[in-house]
């Protein structure tokens, strides 16, 4: 998703910290009652997974960054605008902006292969664009299900509205490939639109910023932002579907009160303080699911929540990593933090954010900006051994 125009939501950013030092010592209180169960050491820098991503041609930079496990011993990679050119001498040349991409990671330990369409003149184009010819398209999760990759994807345009400052949202999308393992060029891929979204003026309902599979459910995590550009008032929601009947709109439920119901404006609130983009992981050997987003949206700040469900309820925020990258430049700013499983090993977290700019001629020139950029952090289990035992389980799991 682009972040050129984050000048808003940063300021607002600040003014909810500062709200939170007004009234938030019932907040504050909160953090003994509900803590995480995972100590996390510092952070340290990965430039080995930044070389990876970092190529001076064909693909210069993209946000979003959000990883799908194919199956196969393959990462997919999602991008949001992508700067398509060259690198020359530490800047960009000759580039100009896509509004999605992807690439192909065979390995670990393997350079990401970035795939980039282009039109009948030849030149970079969208990977994908809105069956409803209507804006474009950005990445928001994905996930694989029996062979079919099933892609979550916000539709956008142009901005109307000062209180949009960046881009105007109209629909979200449901994509599915039936051939994913194949070349991303030759993918055969359908669209629908997803008719759990709402864009009103007083708040937003929207769903597929994250997804896990648990048992014979997808789980798909959505936001309730009611203030839009106030960060402490947007919410975590979840919905879930049997796997067989994914594009079966008919068959999702929303969680709500513990029970899993029809009403999707109304699902209730898991977790609060969220951000719009997040990485939601099962951790298997520590029986938790791990939640990792940039507090505030647009923060120096990567943070972490636990739950023992995909359903929730989750644990307290607990920060895993400080970007630096924005320090001493006001016009800088961090965002898009994500945890990436296939990349993390041995009780090793890898994570990603990325690091841009309100200037977008800066964003345009300058390659220090504008890329995913890795950290890894070893985490270990805090609890105390009975609790590490208790077996896996969903919260609220009655139908209405």
């Amino acid at each position: 998703m682009s972040r050129f125009a984050l000048a808003p939501r940063a300021l607002a950013c600040v003014v909810g910290i500062a709200l939170l030092f007004v009234d938030g010592l019932a907040a504050n209180a909160q953090v003994d009652d509900r803590e995480i169960g995972l100590e996390f050491d510092r952070s340290k820098p990965a430039p080995e997974l930044n070389s990876r991503f970092r190529p001076e041609q064909g693909w210069i930079g993209g946000d979003g960054a959000q990883s799908v496990d194919l199956g196969d011993g393959r990462t997919l990679w999602l991008y949001g605008d992508t700067w398509v050119g060259t690198i020359d001498n530490g800047r960009r040349s000759r580039a100009r902006i896509v509004r999605n991409s992807v690439g192909i990671q065979c390995a670990a330990e393997s350079p990401c292969e970035f795939v980039v369409r282009k039109n009948d003149q030849g030149r970079a184009a969208d990977f994908i664009s809105p069956a409803d010819g209507r804006g474009w398209l950005w990445f928001e999760s994905g996930v694989m299900v029996k062979g079919r990759l099933y892609l979550f994807l916000m539709q956008a345009d142009r901005p109307i509205d000062f209180k949009r400052p960046d881009h105007q949202p109209l629909a979200m999308w449901l994509a599915v490939v039936e051939n994913p393992l194949d070349d991303p060029i030759d993918w055969c891929i359908s669209q629908t639109r997803l008719p759990f979204a709402y864009y009103g003026e007083k708040h937003d309902v929207t769903f597929g910023c994250s997804t896990i599979v648990q048992g014979d459910h997808l789980y798909v995590y959505g936001t309730h932002d009611s203030s839009r550009l106030m960060t402490q008032y947007r919410y975590l929601t979840v919905a879930r579907v049997p796997l067989d009947d994914i594009e079966n709109f008919s068959a999702w439920r929303f969680q709500r009160k513990g029970r899993w119901g029809r009403d999707f404006l109304h699902a209730g609130h898991i977790a609060d303080f969220m951000a719009s983009e997040l990485s939601v992981t099962h951790l298997p050997e520590l029986d938790q699911y791990l939640m990792v987003y940039t507090d505030c949206d647009v923060s120096n700040r990567i943070v972490a929540r636990t739950a023992s469900s995909p359903a929730g309820p989750w644990s307290d925020m607990k920060t895993i990593h400080h970007c630096r990258d924005a320090a001493g430049n006001r016009n800088h700013f961090c965002y898009a933090g994500k945890a990436h499983p296939t990349l993390s090993s041995d009780g090793q977290l890898v994570v990603s954010y990325l690091t841009s700019s309100v200037d977008t001629w800066e964003v345009a020139t300058d390659s220090r900006l504008y890329w995913p950029t890795f950290v890894t952090v070893k985490l270990r289990d805090s609890r105390p051994a009975s609790a590490g035992t208790i077996a896996n389980r969903d919260s609220g799991n009655a139908d209405e």
